[in-house]
């Protein structure tokens, strides 16, 4: 009961094990009531005592002992609790309906999890004691338990150690039993854990190639900037610019580590920092109120993060027009770029870096970036590319002048035949100090083309080259837009 309750404090999902241990005994009550009804109470006394400081914890900053289940609490309303039910598990790894990806899931769980539990699998069949029915029908009950409610490996991870505990009673009798028998025995014992290392080095090294780092052949500084990149490099101005006793707000990325500054950030089942901001202020004033009542000066966007993100939360968590003028009229009014990412990354993402002042500032007419707010600019399932440059005129109506939201809508004016548009909106911001510059100049290239003024085009391709070389749909761009400048005869 003690154990059960220190596993609740790691992770509600432990829970379901507990609830197959008290089933068994419920079942037992028909024989023996007294005696089995008495250690259900020592093991839920137990279990209370050993989780109760978790719970009052939960009770007196949240208001919910279980937060955010059943009760919500501070912080937490109704879209919450929807968004979590959408995208509680993001990725789920099997599904009852799915027997293919209930087998992917056993032979990773066996293979890289738990290779000796696979291996006693012969020994645990033909094993005998009164101990392995409870501990078969708990543990069946709480397997089923998962695969209804929250079907991941991750969140399985109370299984593991009785799993382990199982495989060690079931091969002991047989590490110790006669010569070949035990040298049968640690043999293929010493395969099976030389095989699973290999699988699971070869699993986790596959993408990211750290075998050379971890037995120390790659300096982990290079290591982490190899696989981190933009992140890394983030991470280091940050340290190196932000006081190491100030606050810093990330935005759109939900890694806190390697910052020496507090870091502050949410999950994605959590309202959007920015959003909850600009919907309790009356205007830019009381959102800079609000930041330096959080004891926040500095705010770090992951603007490629933050757009993808929102892709699964924009069906909840929606900008009203209001909320977007005052959002935009603080970060023109009371910040300031101090870095930016010099080059966007697929997999780490974009980072700019933002300093909130003490006073407010001249204002600037043109903003690279709306922090918090760019899944505004996705364009939603069934939208058509007209309705979508609609929404967007009409954001730019309370918001004007964000190049992140320009070059969306940009794409769909191109999208509606309408090139004129999109070179209004792509030429907007060129100088705004929006990172992804490259994009703007394609748009450009691709608006002109439309309009037939090859030169110009050209040249537009040429700098959206010089900035990204490495995008070769901009060099062969740029060779069409030459030979139609040149004429009929070279086309």
């Amino acid at each position: 009961g003690v154990g059960l309750g220190w596993a609740l404090c790691a992770k509600y999902t432990a829970a379901a094990p507990g609830i197959g241990i008290f089933g068994w005994h419920l079942v037992k009550c028909g024989r023996r009531p007294a005696r089995e009804l008495a250690m259900l109470g020592w093991m839920a006394l137990g279990c209370g005592l050993a989780v109760a400081p978790f719970l009052v914890n939960g009770w007196l900053f949240t208001r919910n002992p279980v937060y955010p289940l059943y009760f919500g609490g501070l912080h937490w309303s109704e879209e919450n609790t929807r968004l979590l039910t959408l995208f509680g598990c993001v990725g789920y790894d099997f599904s009852l309906g799915d027997p293919p990806s209930i087998a992917r899931s056993a032979f990773r769980l066996m293979t890289e999890e738990q290779p000796l539990f696979l291996l006693s699998l012969p020994l645990i069949a033909v094993m005998r004691g009164r101990w392995l029915t409870p501990f078969v029908v708990a543990w069946l009950g709480a397997l089923a338990a998962w695969s209804v409610g929250v079907p991941c490996l991750r969140l399985m991870m109370p299984m593991f150690p009785a799993m382990s505990l199982v495989a060690a009673v079931a091969m002991a009798p047989a590490w110790t039993s006669p010569a070949p028998r035990r040298r049968l025995t640690r043999m293929a014992t010493a395969a099976i854990l030389a095989l699973g290392l290999i699988e699971t080095i070869g699993a986790t090294d596959s993408n990211h190639r750290g075998f050379n780092a971890a037995m120390g052949l790659e300096a982990s500084e290079h290591y982490l900037g190899r696989i981190l990149t933009t992140y890394d490099e983030a991470t280091r101005v940050v340290n190196r610019t932000v006081p190491v006793h100030e606050r810093l707000l990330v935005i759109g990325d939900a890694r806190g580590y390697r910052f020496r500054p507090l870091a502050y950030n949410r999950d994605i089942e959590d309202t959007p920092v920015v959003l909850d901001l600009a919907r309790g202020a009356r205007d830019s004033h009381g959102i800079r109120v609000a930041f330096r009542q959080m004891g926040v000066r500095w705010v770090l966007l992951n603007f490629v993060t933050s757009e993808y993100l929102s892709a699964f939360t924009n069906q909840v968590f929606q900008w009203r027009p209001l909320e977007l003028q005052r959002s935009r009229e603080f970060w023109a009014l009371w910040t300031s770029i101090v870095w930016h990412s010099p080059r966007a990354d697929g997999n780490n993402g974009g980072f700019v870096l933002y300093r909130i002042g003490a006073q407010p500032g001249p204002g600037q007419a043109i903003l690279p970036y709306l922090p918090g707010a760019e899944g505004v600019g996705i364009r939603g399932p069934g939208e058509s590319p007209q309705a979508h440059l609609a929404r967007l005129a009409m954001v730019d109506r309370m918001a004007p002048g964000i190049t992140f939201l320009d070059a969306r809508a940009a794409s769909s004016a191109l999208a509606a035949g309408q090139p004129g548009e999109a070179l209004r909106l792509a030429s907007r911001g060129l100088h705004s100090g929006y990172v992804e510059s490259h994009v703007l100049h394609g748009e450009r290239g691709l608006a002109l083309g439309q309009l037939h003024r090859w030169r110009e085009a050209a040249r537009a391709f040429a700098a959206a080259e010089a900035l990204h070389p490495e995008e070769t749909r901009y060099h062969v761009l740029r060779l069409s837009a030459e030979r139609y400048a040149r004429g009929p005869s070279d086309r």
